[in-house]
């Protein structure tokens, strides 16, 4: 029976099973000739790398061949110098996918192959969720964009103190509340305020849904950006008071944030997602804030997203869940990733947002 050389793990995300085929002389595969699969009993990826090494002890020379079917389109590696191992990087993908690798061996009209099968595991950003779900009984929404693009004038009661004199000529401070109007505001479901900003010259703006947009509804955010260090975005308050000041919003009994993103110009874009903590000592009371890796926003298709809020607020004691001021996106002419590549999205385009909501957590048992 011949022997079957397996480096396998408990989750089944890297496999190496390793077929052998006979050779025109009726040959196996040596038993000389080791191989190793590195990272073993190791989740696999995206960007991660899987080094395949054959251990020559055959003491003979042999001709080495190495293909990918590419059925996750990663990248495959290999080197001249190194003709008994290859490097295959788990490309990003939605779902769990399984990419074979073979090599060959050849001389003296000989010819042995094995195939090892690795899994590259799905990437949380490209996971494929329902569009639009039947259920939403515990969707909080925030901004679902059907009515509240259009602006409209509104009153900010303002609490101001002057001083007045007394009829003994001492000064007082006496407080009087001012009504002022605020033209052209958004306003979400919630109530809160929503608007665009920019930074070092960044614009961003909201402007009409490109044509042939079929989703009703939705949010165009134009981005301009003619800086290096330029970036902008938009911000969804959560509440606002009458005084047209943003106010605290408790997100503790809430798990995830979901959207959908898509692009408005035919090309992928790459925004944050940012959250925004409240702070009574900071101007406007804007605290600090955290933003998500880049989302893409692909071209042709919607893609919704859930990021959880707990693992967007990195520290509680930086960030209180408790007390929360907005929400939002911001877009940056280029996203550096870890292994050192860039996401680019360049000066300009537009980002389509829909469907912007909260998710109550799972009621305890």
């Amino acid at each position: 029976m011949r022997r079957l050389l397996s480096v396998t793990i408990a989750t089944a995300m890297l496999a190496c099973g390793c077929g052998e085929k006979e050779g025109a002389g009726g040959n196996e595969w040596p038993g000389a000739m080791k191989v190793s699969v590195k990272p073993s009993g190791k989740l696999i990826n995206a960007g991660q790398k899987a080094e395949i090494v054959i251990t020559n002890n055959t003491g003979l020379d042999w001709e080495v061949a190495w293909a990918c079917k590419d059925n996750c389109k990663g990248e495959f590696i290999r080197k001249k110098s190194e003709p008994y191992a290859v490097r295959y990087v788990g490309s990003s993908v939605a779902a769990d996918c399984t990419e074979e690798i073979s090599v060959t061996l050849s001389r003296e009209g000989q010819t042995l192959t094995k195939t090892f099968s690795i899994v590259v595991a799905a990437d949380p950003d490209k996971a494929v969720l329902e569009l639009d779900p039947k259920d939403r009984s515990e969707w909080k929404t925030i901004n679902d964009f059907d009515e509240t693009l259009e602006p409209k004038d509104i009153e900010c009661k303002r609490t101001k103190k002057k001083a007045v004199e007394d009829e003994e000529g001492k000064k007082t401070g006496v407080e009087e509340t001012v009504v002022e109007i605020i033209e052209g505001a958004t306003t979400n479901n919630l109530g809160g305020h929503f608007n665009a900003w920019g930074y070092e010259y960044g614009i961003c703006k909201f402007v009409d849904v490109p044509e042939g947009e079929e989703r009703k509804g939705v949010a165009a955010l134009e981005y301009y950006l003619p800086q290096l260090n330029s970036y902008c975005g938009y911000a969804d308050h959560f509440r606002t008071g009458e005084d047209c000041v943003a106010e605290r919003f408790d997100l503790s009994a809430y798990e995830k944030i979901t959207f959908k993103l898509k692009s408005g110009d035919g090309a992928a874009h790459y925004p944050l997602f940012e959250i925004v903590g409240w702070s009574q000592f900071a101007d406007a009371h804007q605290g600090a804030w955290e933003a998500s890796k880049p989302l893409e926003a692909p071209a042709g298709e919607w893609r919704r997203y859930e990021l959880n809020v707990l693992e967007l607020i990195k520290d509680p004691k930086v960030i209180d869940p408790k007390e929360i001021k907005s929400i939002g996106f911001r877009i940056n002419q280029a996203e550096k990733l870890k292994d050192g590549s860039k996401l680019v999205n360049g000066n300009e385009g537009i980002i389509l947002i829909d469907d912007l909501a909260l998710i109550r957590k799972p009621a305890a048992n």
